[in-house]
């Protein structure tokens, strides 16, 4: 046989050398009281000890206690029976993932229509964008490419998003109309209407009070990062508990912000737009992220079937 599949035979006092070697070893007395007991119902009446044993034990105990007591346990072995076993396999849990779902862009006009009308630009912003929820609180006045748009103002505008997840940087198109609600809605200098350069977003309705709530943490002594988390913390849950509170009064159920992304990247898969330039605008590291965003709805496939369909008939 194998080394590891070998089955050892143990004596009455193996588990007394076991409790006089956690002692030696500085363990503590709880340690002792727990993990005897565990050696001993792990050998059971026959005294027998082997992988499959080992490996049938932490299964049927996959907690982080007795697998701290399998780890002593095999370094007892080694060291003071000289008996080798393999370390268990650790079980296998297979995480059940739920699809992301989607919202119809009838449903989407709905909710923003309903929603509160300080959040109406924030939820147009991450939809058209196909923003992250963090991406959007984080949105400061200076992110956008104002000289182009105000040349081009037919054209789309350019957001940048400095700093996205992995670090990554990246140019999000922003439609035409749009762009002239965020410059209507974008803090400005009263005497020469200049554009403030600050958050985008405020907690409170009204002018922004970002700079006012930086001061007021710094003389307590935060970081500025602690300080930038926990005032996107505060405009992520304002916004949250908005689109939960109309999606359960409009639609019936609730409506997550990650959601909206989705829907985002599903409408624009079915108007034609390539899986790259998706996975570009969502920011995503690899094309089987995106594809998890994207879904085969029924509308899509009857339009897909009838154009196989037609350059089927036109071919014979």
């Amino acid at each position: 046989m194998e080394e590891n599949q070998q089955e050892f035979k143990l004596d009455n006092r193996v588990d007394y050398r076991f409790a006089v070697w956690l002692d030696l070893e500085n363990y503590s007395r709880n340690t002792l009281r727990n993990f005897v007991p565990m050696f001993r119902k792990l050998l059971g009446k026959n005294r027998k000890i082997s992988n499959k044993s080992i490996d049938i034990y932490i299964h049927n105990n996959p907690t982080a206690p007795k697998k701290a007591f399998i780890k002593l346990l095999l370094r007892f072995l080694e060291e003071k029976e000289g008996i080798v076993l393999l370390p268990p396999k650790p079980p296998r849990i297979v995480k059940q993932k739920k699809d992301l779902e989607i919202i119809s862009k009838e449903d989407f006009n709905m909710l923003l229509k309903s929603i509160e009308p300080r959040f109406q630009l924030f939820m147009e912003i991450m939809y058209y964008g196909g923003l992250r929820v963090s991406e959007v609180a984080r949105i400061e006045t200076d992110w956008f490419n104002w000289v182009f748009w105000f040349e081009h103002k037919e054209q789309y505008g350019e957001l940048t998003i400095f700093k996205g997840k992995w670090n990554r940087t990246r140019i999000v198109p922003i439609p035409p109309e749009l762009m002239q609600k965020i410059w209507d809605y974008a803090p400005k200098r009263p005497d020469y209407n200049m554009l403030l350069r600050t958050r985008l977003f405020d907690i409170k309705n009204g002018k922004t009070d970002y700079k006012k709530y930086v001061n007021k943490k710094k003389l307590k002594g935060v970081p500025m990062h602690v300080i930038e988390q926990m005032y996107t913390g505060k405009v992520i849950r304002s916004f949250q508990n908005s689109l939960a509170r109309v999606s359960m009064e409009e639609l019936g159920k609730r409506v997550k912000t990650h959601m909206l992304r989705a829907s985002r990247a599903t409408h624009l898969d079915e108007k034609g737009l390539s899986a790259t330039a998706i996975q570009y605008m969502l920011g995503h590291e690899s094309l089987a992220t995106t594809s998890k965003y994207i879904y085969n709805t029924p509308e899509k496939l009857k339009k897909q079937l009838l154009e196989v369909e037609k350059n089927e008939m036109q071919s014979s």
